[in-house]
């Protein structure tokens, strides 16, 4: 199957506020606007009437995406981002190469994951993410049910992540320290 390449209108790049070095690849033509994924983030821009004048953009950086499902039934990706929002993001009948360089750009941003378990495989995740800037950022994404301010549980995430530091060797910017 080949997969025809899909410009996107100028106005629609402009309001999507692409950062210095980021390049699109992917894009999906969706009812009202456009998805597509660039080097840095996922963006949805709306457009508005006929001549297609963008009315909203958002943009998801990689870093705070946690999952990304395609859900071909209802033309979306379900997105679930790392703070515990959701996102429903159209991606259309034909969304091309967008599922897989979605799936592909959130799991290349994983440096290294650990698990503070609470309950049998539950609890907290310290995951290390690799932004565009080669900075490394460390976050918790926490499992429904548990709570990361339980004391014991605090601790272990403290030490955890105290760990994943030194074995990383980051420096206090995120960035590997020189050995």
């Amino acid at each position: 199957m080949r997969w025809r390449r899909v410009r996107l209108p100028a106005p629609v790049l402009a309001a999507a506020g692409l950062g210095p070095g980021e390049r699109v690849l992917a894009v999906a033509a969706v009812d009202g606007g456009w998805t597509f994924a660039t080097t840095h983030a996922l963006h949805v821009v709306t457009t508005l009437g006929e001549g297609g004048v963008p009315d909203t953009a958002r943009r998801v950086a990689w870093t705070d995406v946690r999952t990304a499902t395609t859900v071909p039934s209802e033309q979306l990706l379900d997105v679930r981002l790392v703070d515990g929002a959701r996102w429903s993001v159209p991606v259309g009948a034909s969304p091309g190469r967008l599922p897989e360089t979605v799936r592909e750009r959130v799991q290349n941003s994983v440096v290294v994951v650990r698990l503070v378990e609470v309950r049998r495989g539950k609890g907290v995740h310290v995951v290390a993410r690799r932004t565009p800037e080669e900075e490394v950022t460390l976050q918790l994404a926490v499992d429904p049910g548990i709570d990361p301010s339980v004391p014991e549980v605090a601790a272990q995430v403290e030490q955890a992540r105290r760990d994943m530091t030194a074995d990383l060797r980051l420096d206090e910017r995120g960035r590997p320290g020189r050995t």
